[in-house]
């Protein structure tokens, strides 16, 4: 277990979703569960500052389709004009944008510290388009906070830009007084988008 992990299992910070900022910006993932339409669960961890072993937890124990949220001016800034989703992919119910891998320091892009330096490139207010090439292995997805959208709310908890895979929810036993789930090594704390 780690510090960050102690910490917000701690009964100190009551609210799901307290605990689940905190873990958040000690660089932590937390599970969220879409219980307002019942449409999933992801991971999520913050864009901004995920480091190779909270991208590999992502990959590993989530669907693999790494997502990040990014806002309108991102989306113009770096040319990431929109696509379709499949129709398998179609409930995040987001503005999915072309897949992107950042090429400075990176290889083939898939793998997971590739797909971590990608998101913070992806977060960085100075990033330019050049710096990215397309298509590639992580997905933005636009969250303007206007819509009420997996990626919209999954931003908004995080307070910026955030990462998010897809998880089974029958891999996640959730009874409704859960507050942490256990993932491999990692304790990690779970709040419902209605918190």
């Amino acid at each position: 277990m780690t510090a960050a992990t102690e910490v917000f299992t701690s009964e100190r910070f009551r609210s799901a979703r307290r605990r689940a900022q905190i873990a958040l910006s000690q660089g932590a993932p937390v599970i969220v569960v879409d219980d307002l339409r019942g449409t999933g669960c992801d991971l999520v961890a913050d864009a901004r500052t995920v480091d190779v072993s909270v991208m590999a937890h992502l990959i590993r124990f989530g669907s693999g389709f790494v997502c990040a949220t990014v806002d309108e001016e991102t989306c113009e800034r770096l040319d990431l004009p929109p696509v379709e989703w499949s129709q398998r992919s179609s409930f995040y119910l987001g503005d999915p944008r072309v897949s992107v891998d950042v090429s400075l320091g990176t290889t083939t892009g898939i793998s997971a510290a590739d797909r971590a330096a990608t998101a913070r490139a992806l977060s960085r207010r100075d990033a330019t388009a050049s710096e990215f090439t397309r298509p590639g292995h992580l997905v933005p997805v636009l969250a303007d906070g206007t819509r009420q959208t997996r990626p919209d709310y999954i931003a908004e908890l995080v307070g910026g830009p955030a990462v998010f895979a897809a998880v089974e929810p029958s891999e996640i036993v959730l009874a409704d007084d859960v507050t942490v789930v256990r993932q491999g090594s990692r304790v990690l704390p779970v709040v419902r988008l209605s918190q």
